[in-house]
């Protein structure tokens, strides 16, 4: 990759693990949980709200999955064009990592017992509150852990790592779009009790993860994958100099 990341870059994931593990020993789930839920009148009046619910959840969600078809189809297009073979493997970079952050959150969904808010009694829910692990077999919790609908933001980190492998001025630009989005993605979702601090936390370091690690295998330098740039002017037979 080229030159060294910025700060905020080397310092991210480290920061992620240490906000879940004190997240996790100060309950800050919890904490945060039950002042969104008395700020909105001890009930998720946000739930269904048009803005919340119509807007900033389906209307979004349907944009990020429109934005990773377009990079899908885009990749896929590129092979009708052998001139764009750098640009065919950075696109397939980006639809390859989009597609592992959206299954490996998506399979997780499916197969930790971890409810959401508006599932506790705590938040006018059914199910008593408990450990990570502690909602017994019997009782059909799933779907809450990691959060999905953050993925739709997080999943970006892929343009970052893209950019600084090409030496592009914008890398932070991109770090900054990715982390924004997938901040408020996941904000909207706790406003409206569909998910706790810990479970965007544990999203925005899965997709980091996996961006980094498809990076260093996917993405060649530039200097290597692309002919050398000179500034020789082209030789017009029969002229002599």
């Amino acid at each position: 990759m080229s030159g060294a990341p910025p700060a905020a870059a080397r310092w991210l994931l480290p920061a992620l693990a240490a906000a879940f593990a004190v997240d996790q020993v100060c309950a800050l789930d919890y904490a945060l949980a039950d002042w969104l839920y008395r700020a909105e009148g001890g009930r998720w009046s946000l739930r269904h709200d048009p803005l919340f619910s119509g807007l900033l959840h389906a209307k979004l969600q349907a944009l990020a999955y429109f934005s990773y078809g377009a990079v899908v189809a885009s990749a896929i297009a590129c092979r009708l064009f052998p001139r764009l073979g750098r640009v065919r493997r950075d696109l397939a970079y980006v639809a390859v990592s989009y597609t592992l952050c959206v299954a490996i959150v998506a399979v997780m969904k499916k197969a930790l017992p971890i409810p959401c808010p508006w599932d506790l009694q705590r938040y006018g829910g059914a199910l008593a509150a408990g450990g990570w692990l502690d909602w017994q077999a019997a009782v059909p919790v799933k779907g809450c852990f990691p959060s999905g609908h953050a993925t739709g933001g997080y999943a970006m980190f892929a343009w970052y790592f893209l950019a600084r492998a090409r030496g592009w001025w914008l890398a932070p630009a991109a770090l900054a779009v990715a982390g924004t989005a997938g901040l408020t993605l996941g904000l909207v979702q706790q406003l409206r009790g569909a998910h706790f601090l810990s479970h965007d936390i544990a999203c925005a370091a899965l997709c980091w993860c996996v961006a980094a690690g498809l990076a260093a295998r996917m993405l060649a330098p530039a200097d290597e994958s692309a002919p050398p740039v000179t500034c020789e002017a082209p030789r017009i037979r029969g002229w002599t100099s």
